[in-house]
C-alpha cells in the first residue's frame, strides 16, 4: 500500500502547531496568531489530530494480509519500543536540563511549575515512574499515550481480523464514555505505598478517554487497508458541512441569540476528558478533510511538510526537547515584541531531526538505547553528587496544554476574552 502523500502533510501541519502552542503556552506568553495556530476550526486541537492519525496509519501498516498474528504483534511492539525509548531519551533531556538550570539561572526555572518537582529529592523514584510511563511531566504524555495505545494494539488487530472490529469500537466507546468515573486519584494508594513523599505526575489527558481516538483511527486503517472502507455519501459529507458549521459559529459565540453560549460548548467539549461535542468536532472534520483527498489528492499536499510528516517521531522528540531548552530563556522575552518572530524561528528548527534522520537512514545507526542508558547514568550522576537549590514558586504553572496564572484576587480577574487559553520509506515503512 502506498504511501498517501497528504496524510503526511496533514500530520507534518499538526507537528508545527503543537510546537508553536507548546512554545507560546510554556513561556506564557500569548499571541493573536493562536487564533489560527489553536483550534482555528472547531473545539479540537492538533494533539487529539495526532493521537487519531496514529491509529489510522497503524491500522494501515500493520495489517498486511502476509502477516501472520505473531509477525503483526512484533512489529507493532517493536515500533512501540521505538517510540518508547525517543520518548525516555527526550523526558531524561528535560529532566538533566532543569537540574542544571535550577543551579545556574533557578529563577528562570520556575517556569517548569511542578512538572519536576519530585526530581530533586527522589530521582530514582522519579526515573522509575518515568520507565514505567507513569511520570508524565506537563508537554510530555502524548508519546506515552501513544505506546500504551500502541501496546495493546496488536490485541485490537486479532480481533479485526476475526471480523470482530465493531465490537472493539464498541467496548473503546462504553470505556471513553465511563472513563469520567476513572479517577487518577484511584493510583493515590499505590504512590502512598512506594512513597509517602512522592507527588504523582499523572499528565493532564486521561488515557481512558483518549483511547477512542487511537482505536477508531486503527479500525478505519484497518478497514481501509483491507479494502472495506466504503465511507463516502454526498448527504452524509453536506451534513458534516454543517455540524461543522454550527459547531465553528458556537465556539466562536456566534449562536448566543439563538441560547447557545461559549461557555456551552466549552462544558461539552472537555480536553482531558475528551467531551462529546469535541470527539462530534473532529470526527466530521476528518469526514470533510476525507472527501477533499479523495477528489482532490494533492490538494493537502506540501513538501516541506511531508518532509516533517514522513519523520514524525523524530521531529516530535525533537519538539519536545526544544520547548524545555527554550522555556526559561523565553519567558524573560514573553512581554516583547520578539517574542512570536521568536518562536517561529524556533519552528524552523523542526526540518533539522527530519534532515538528520535522513541521513542516519543513508547510514543507519542505533544509537538510541545507548543514549537511553547513558542520560541515566548522567541523571543519577547529577541528583546524587550536585546539590541543586530548590527553586522557588513558578508564578507561570505549566499544565499540558495549558498555561495557568497563580490565583488572582476576584478584583484582579482577568476577562476570557482577554487572553488566548485552554477552553475546560518504502511504501511498508512505518510513518506513525
Amino acid at each position: 500500500m502506498k504511501r498517501i502523500p497528504a496524510l503526511d502533510s496533514i500530520r507534518g501541519l499538526l507537528l508545527v502547531l503543537i510546537t508553536f502552542n507548546h512554545l507560546i503556552w510554556y513561556s506564557g506568553g500569548t499571541t493573536i496568531l493562536q487564533m489560527i495556530t489553536h483550534e482555528p476550526v472547531g473545539v479540537f486541537g492538533a494533539a487529539e489530530g495526532f493521537i487519531f492519525m496514529s491509529g489510522l496509519l497503524a491500522g494501515m501498516v500493520y495489517s498486511r494480509r502476509e502477516y501472520t498474528d505473531r509477525q503483526a504483534a512484533g512489529k507493532v511492539w517493536h515500533r512501540a519500543l521505538t517510540i518508547y525509548k525517543y520518548h525516555i531519551a527526550g523526558l531524561f533531556i528535560a529532566m538533566l536540563w532543569f537540574l542544571i538550570g535550577s543551579h545556574y539561572f533557578a529563577e528562570q526555572v520556575t517556569v517548569f511549575g511542578g512538572s519536576f518537582s519530585n526530581l530533586p529529592t527522589m530521582p530514582f523514584m522519579t526515573m522509575l515512574m518515568s520507565f514505567l510511563l507513569l511520570n508524565k511531566p506537563a508537554y510530555l504524555e502524548i508519546l506515552p499515550l501513544y505506546i500504551m495505545y500502541m501496546l495493546l494494539f496488536p490485541l485490537a488487530l486479532l480481533v479485526f481480523r476475526r471480523g470482530y472490529l465493531k465490537w472493539v469500537l464498541v467496548l473503546s466507546v462504553v470505556v471513553w464514555a465511563s472513563s469520567g468515573w476513572i479517577q487518577a486519584s484511584m493510583l493515590a494508594p499505590l504512590f502512598k505505598w512506594l512513597s509517602a513523599e512522592y507527588i504523582p505526575e499523572l499528565g493532564y489527558f486521561d488515557p481512558f478517554a483518549w483511547q477512542v481516538l487511537f482505536f477508531f483511527g486503527g479500525a478505519l486503517g484497518y478497514s481501509k487497508r483491507q479494502g472495506d472502507l466504503v465511507w463516502y455519501h454526498p448527504k452524509i459529507a453536506w451534513l458534516c458541512a454543517a455540524i461543522a458549521l454550527l459547531i465553528f459559529m458556537a465556539y466562536r459565540d456566534l449562536l448566543t441569540p439563538f441560547g447557545i453560549t461559549k461557555q456551552m460548548v466549552y462544558a461539552a467539549s472537555s480536553k482531558p476528558e475528551l467531551g462529546w461535542l469535541r470527539v462530534l468536532s473532529l470526527s466530521v472534520w476528518i469526514y470533510l478533510i476525507s472527501v477533499v483527498i479523495r477528489f482532490f489528492p494533492t490538494a493537502l499536499v506540501y513538501e516541506p511538510l511531508s518532509y516533517l510528516g514522513r519523520h514524525s517521531l523524530q521531529v516530535f522528540t525533537w519538539q519536545t526537547v526544544l520547548i524545555f531548552i527554550t522555556a526559561p530563556w523565553l519567558l524573560t522575552t514573553r512581554e516583547s515584541m520578539w517574542h512570536t518572530p521568536i518562536i517561529l524561528l524556533l519552528c524552523t528548527t523542526l526540518w533539522i531531526p527530519a534532515w538528520l534522520q535522513t541521513l542516519r537512514k543513508e547510514k543507519p545507526i542505533n544509537l538510541s538505547s545507548a543514549v537511553v542508558v547513558c542520560l541515566s547514568l548522567v541523571l543519577v550522576m547529577t541528583t546524587n553528587f550536585t546539590t541543586f537549590p530548590e527553586p522557588p514558586k513558578a508564578d507561570i504553572v505549566a499544565i499540558s496544554d495549558e498555561v495557568t496564572a497563580d490565583a488572582l484576587p476576584s478584583s484582579d480577574i482577568i476577562s476570557s476574552n482577554d487572553l488566548l487559553s485552554e477552553p475546560m520509506n518504502s511504501d511498508e515503512t512505518p510513518v506513525n
